[in-house]
């Protein structure tokens, strides 16, 4: 059994009759302010899921399907999001720093005012998203980023 709990009152917000978060489905479900820093949620469904302001440093995201998701201000610094699908996600004012999203999908994600310092996006589909006030001192990217519109 695992409880997710707020990462600043403590009060439980969902509890998983499971030993572990990865490829679990937990799409929709209301995270905000969760405390997931350093969890394994690799291959995890949180479409359409509420993770605003959540703490998610370090998590393991790999493969995770987060279409729909609602991140804004959440602190996914250090995360490993490689392969992930975030598309038409709320990542307003998240903290992306240092964080791995080589071959991720955010096409018609939000990223207004977001910090991607330091992440890596080799591969990363970004076509249609709205880039409004980001910060990428140092990202990294590569030829096979997309960045133009939908084709």
């Amino acid at each position: 059994m695992i409880e997710i709990k707020h990462r600043k009152t403590g009060e439980v917000l969902l509890t998983v009759p499971a030993l572990g978060l990865n490829e679990r489905d937990l799409s929709g479900a209301a995270l905000a302010g969760a405390a997931l820093r350093r969890r394994d949620l690799r291959r995890a469904n949180l479409s359409g899921a509420d993770l605003s302001g959540a703490d998610l440093r370090y998590a393991d995201l790999r493969e995770a399907i987060l279409t729909g998701a609602r991140l804004e201000g959440a602190n996914l610094c250090g995360a490993r999001l490689a392969g992930a699908t975030l598309q038409n996600s709320c990542l307003r004012q998240a903290l992306l720093n240092g964080t791995d999203l080589t071959g991720a999908d955010l096409r018609e994600a939000d990223l207004t005012e977001a910090a991607l310092i330091e992440a890596k996006l080799v591969g990363t589909d970004l076509r249609g998203c709205t880039l409004d006030g980001v910060k990428m001192l140092g990202a990294r990217s590569s030829e096979a980023t997309r960045w133009g519109p939908d084709e």
